[in-house]
C-alpha cells in the first residue's frame, strides 16, 4: 500500500512538471530574462543587460506584465548605480522613475479591476444567476478574464446565460 501513495506522488509531480514544460508562460520567458540580466549584472556586462532589459521592458508593457516591468526598472536602476550614472542625463533618470510609477499605477487598477471582478461574480453567485457557471469556470481557465469573457462569450463559443 505504501508503494502504491510514493508512485502517486511521483505521478503528481511528473505531471505537474511536464504540463509546466508544455503550457511555459510568456510570464515566464521574461522572469527567465531576468534571471539572464542578473548573471549580466554579475558579470559587469552592463550594456548587454541594458540592451536586454529594453526589449523585456518592451515585452512585459505589450503583454501588462506589470510585475516583470517593475522588476525590470529595478534592475535598470542597479546598472545605473553599477556605472556611478556616468551615461545618464538628469533627464534619463527622471524618466526612469516617472516609468517605475505609471507602471505602479498600471498594476493599482489591475489590482482595483480584479477586486471589482471578484466582488462582481460572488455577489451574482450568492443571488443564485450565475446559471451556466460551470461553464464559465471552462473558459475562464483558459486565461480570459470575466468581463472580457462577458463581452465576447459568442466569439470564445462558450455562452453564459444572461441572468435577469
Amino acid at each position: 500500500m505504501k508503494h502504491i501513495s510514493v508512485t502517486k506522488n511521483r505521478l503528481y509531480h511528473n505531471l505537474l512538471s511536464g504540463l509546466d514544460q508544455f503550457k511555459r508562460s510568456e510570464a515566464r520567458e521574461l522572469r527567465d530574462l531576468l534571471s539572464k540580466v542578473e548573471v549580466l549584472y554579475q558579470k559587469e556586462l552592463f550594456k548587454q543587460a541594458k540592451r536586454m532589459l529594453e526589449k523585456i521592458k518592451q515585452d512585459a508593457e505589450q503583454k501588462e506584465e506589470f510585475l516583470i516591468m517593475l522588476e525590470a526598472h529595478q534592475w535598470e536602476s542597479r546598472i545605473m548605480r553599477a556605472l556611478s550614472y556616468k551615461e545618464e542625463s538628469d533627464e534619463s533618470v527622471e524618466n526612469l522613475y516617472n516609468n517605475e510609477k505609471i507602471t505602479l499605477e498600471k498594476y493599482a487598477r489591475v489590482c482595483d479591476y480584479n477586486k471589482l471582478n471578484s466582488q462582481y461574480f460572488i455577489h451574482k453567485q450568492q443571488q443564485g444567476n450565475m446559471e451556466n457557471y460551470l461553464e464559465f469556470c471552462q473558459c475562464r481557465s483558459s486565461g480570459y478574464n470575466c468581463f472580457y469573457f462577458r463581452v465576447n462569450a459568442q466569439k470564445l463559443n462558450c455562452p453564459i446565460k444572461s441572468s435577469k
